[in-house]
């Protein structure tokens, strides 16, 4: 999409479930940290990071770019927008994480830091940096040898 947030077009029960997810994880992830209950509050960032795994995987933008643009786009809208939302909800686990997201999505530094900002939504249109991995894939041999 030209390196930038593609329209998240008329949007599908398919699309908004993810989107839903996001809404409450600001504050489903907040309230532990405040009350140092860290594990806990990890858990509600693993739970949204899952939950757009598991919309990427059932949209699969990757085979509908040749078949159907429209919803392609739609895909990686919600995909970006929960990628918007996980970065801001990193930060207390995962900083150089979360700098190296910030930095991709281009979120000036209150809108990256700003708790109340997570599920503000991309505009369509705005410009991204070019992608690149940022967690390498674990080897099970790697870690654990032959």
């Amino acid at each position: 999409f030209d390196g930038k947030v593609p329209p998240p077009g008329p949007r599908e029960d398919l699309d908004r479930a993810p989107l839903e997810a996001c809404r409450p994880a600001p504050d489903a992830t907040g309230a532990p940290l405040e009350r140092c209950q860290f594990k806990v509050a990890l858990n509600e960032v693993m739970e949204l990071a899952r939950s757009g795994n598991v919309s990427f995987a059932t949209t699969a933008p990757f085979r509908t770019r040749k078949t159907d643009l429209d919803a392609c786009a739609r895909a990686v809208n919600v995909c970006l927008q929960t990628v918007r939302a996980l970065t801001t909800l990193m930060q207390p686990f995962l900083p150089f994480s979360f700098a190296k997201c910030a930095e991709l999505l281009r979120l000036d530094a209150e809108a990256a830091r700003a708790w109340s900002s997570a599920t503000e939504e991309l505009p369509a249109g705005h410009r991204l940096n070019p992608a690149r991995i940022l967690f390498k894939k674990l080897d099970p041999a790697e870690l654990f040898g032959d």
